[in-house]
């Protein structure tokens, strides 16, 4: 009797019946490589991840090369990953394919309905 209560205490708390843990990661082309882009918001719906993030300065007073770069940003989720679309708030420059949005409410609204993630930043 013991044995089978251990067993199936094992079986019960294993890594096997954890939930995952996956990478979201997204990226943003920026004009400089100051930028840093934060994940602010993960939501999951019917057609999968959507991430709000923030493209942001570390420090407005220095100076930085006119290149174009790349800044990206890792959220840990649980349960499946997968790709994410990103909605970009407040971006600074005039290119780009990521949708753009004022605020979190304009972001709710085009997104619709989903269902917050919660996540933990790299």
């Amino acid at each position: 009797m013991k044995t089978v209560l251990l067993v199936l205490f094992f079986a019960m708390f294993s890594p096997l019946h954890a939930e995952v843990a996956s990478d979201v990661t997204v990226s943003v082309e920026t004009p400089h490589p100051g930028f840093v882009l934060k994940i602010l918001r993960v939501d999951r719906s019917e057609t999968g991840l959507t991430v709000l993030a923030e493209a942001t300065l570390p420090n407005p007073d220095q100076m930085y090369p006119s290149v174009i770069s790349s800044a990206s940003a890792t959220a840990i989720i649980q349960g499946k990953g997968g790709p994410a679309k990103l909605y970009l708030l407040n971006r600074r420059w005039g290119w780009g394919d990521d949708p753009v949005v004022k605020n979190e409410a304009e972001y709710v609204k085009a997104i619709g309905t989903a269902t917050p993630v919660p996540f933990k930043q790299e």
